[in-house]
């Protein structure tokens, strides 16, 4: 495999072995025009949410109207592209496994941190969209919407296991501390505090969840009283 992302060949079920077809300079080419409409996309659905129009992405991506739709059939295409993208961000940005010399409070605040800080540069304006019915909106977007609590739930999920297991808590989480996590994870945290930065809004989450966190973990070890 080259620097550039093909494969130097490619081997034949008979063990021949033949060079890799690779682009065209045309392919190439619109393989970066696509990738720049994109971008634009992002900061447009950012800045203005899912009504963003063709002619704003168009500016933010720095090309024509025309262009745009020579790589993109209609509006609805772009942004459903753009939201997979958008949600491929999400899926890595999910917090990794504190390693085990790392101080646990300082993973959950800097995992916390960085989550608001993707809501806040990523979805931006277009997070409340995702959270009321837009009739003008294709059917394929709407169910990409739909799927997207999952998202928030799975990043939830993955923080409360981590850290519980750290902390070295019995048996499962109770269901309200991952509500907990739900919220403080989530968007809806970031923007209402719209005043601070997603720094100061990430550090009192992780506050709230550190504390949640360590009592929920005390109540797991203390023997139920009959």
């Amino acid at each position: 495999m080259t620097t550039s992302g093909y494969p130097e060949s490619i081997t034949t079920d008979g063990g021949d072995s033949f060079p890799s077809p690779r682009p065209t300079l045309r392919e190439d080419s619109r393989s970066h025009a696509r990738a720049r409409i994109v971008e634009g996309a992002k900061v447009a659905v950012a800045k203005w949410g899912l009504d963003a129009t063709v002619d704003q992405i168009a500016d933010e991506a720095g090309v024509s109207r025309r262009t745009v739709f020579r790589q993109f059939s209609s509006h609805a295409e772009l942004l459903l592209v753009t939201l997979e993208e958008i949600r491929q961000l999400f899926e890595a940005g999910i917090p990794k496994a504190p390693s085990a010399d790392e101080d646990l409070e300082t993973w959950l605040i800097e995992s916390t941190v960085a989550v608001h800080e993707l809501f806040r540069s990523s979805l931006g304006r277009a997070f409340w969209d995702l959270h009321v019915d837009r009739p003008r909106i294709s059917q394929d977007v709407t169910d990409f919407i739909a799927k997207t609590p999952q998202i928030r739930r799975r990043i939830a999920s993955a923080a409360l296991t981590d850290a519980w297991r750290a902390l070295g808590a019995g048996g499962e989480p109770p269901s309200w501390l991952l509500d907990t996590f739900s919220i403080h994870l989530s968007g809806f945290a970031t923007f209402a505090n719209g005043y601070r930065t997603p720094r100061e809004t990430g550090e009192l989450s992780a506050k709230i969840l550190w504390i949640t966190l360590n009592q929920a973990a005390r109540d797991s070890r203390t023997p139920a009283v009959n």
